[in-house]
């Protein structure tokens, strides 16, 4: 799934997971990544020692090795596109508006933690890291985003007791500002289960109360 923000004052973003009629329907995230946002990139990006399973970009930056020639931009400079084989469309570049607007503080795929990203102290329920499937019988996803096997962890809402219909979990983001460039939040989910909630993603503005959704019923 992918939203495209544009905003010249400070927001941050939340994810709000509801809770449906019973346990039989959890809600899983996975891979948050966001582009063209105006972000700095850390100090020492582009001298990282890639791990086993990743590779480096011409950009710099280090990338799981299926994210290489999988018809989607991954790196700042397309460069995990180039010299492919022909099997398709050319994939839609992301909207980088230059090298350094990959938001790598704010992106997350949830292996170790949540990252910089936190769970609403006010909320009814939490975001948990899972892998291999949720505790709720035949719901959650048996394996995530990030590498496709069920050693991999996304994070999800559990549904059962004692959690009640309409009980809602808020991740929320820390605040960042994009100045008005477009900024573009992808992320994956996995929503499934006969009593079925729903999920929401909505821009929290500093200097108003309201929220606008940007994804969700």
């Amino acid at each position: 799934q992918n939203v495209i923000i544009q905003s010249s004052s400070f927001y941050y973003l939340y994810f709000e997971g509801s809770r449906g009629t019973s346990f039989n329907g959890d809600i899983a995230v996975d891979d948050l990544s966001f582009y063209g946002c105006g972000g700095a990139l850390p100090p020492n990006f582009g001298n990282q020692t890639c791990w086993v399973f990743q590779s480096k970009c011409g950009s710099g930056e280090c990338i799981y090795n299926q994210w290489f020639c999988d018809g989607k931009y991954d790196c700042i400079d397309g460069s995990d596109e180039n010299n492919c084989p022909t099997l398709g469309p050319t994939p839609t570049p992301c909207p980088v508006s230059s090298p350094g607007s990959f938001l790598s503080d704010r992106s997350c795929d949830f292996e170790t933690d949540l990252c910089t990203w936190t769970n609403d102290q006010g909320d009814d329920l939490e975001w948990s890291r899972d892998s291999g499937g949720t505790s709720s019988f035949d719901t959650g996803p048996s394996v995530d985003h990030t590498f496709g096997t069920a050693r991999g962890f996304y994070i999800f809402i559990e549904t059962s007791v004692p959690a009640a219909s309409g009980n809602v979990a808020n991740l929320m983001s820390p605040y960042f500002k994009t100045a008005g460039e477009a900024c573009m939040v992808s992320f994956a989910y996995h929503m499934y289960g006969s009593a079925i909630g729903s999920l929401e993603v909505v821009v929290q503005y500093k200097d108003t109360s309201k929220g606008e959704k940007v994804v969700g019923p």
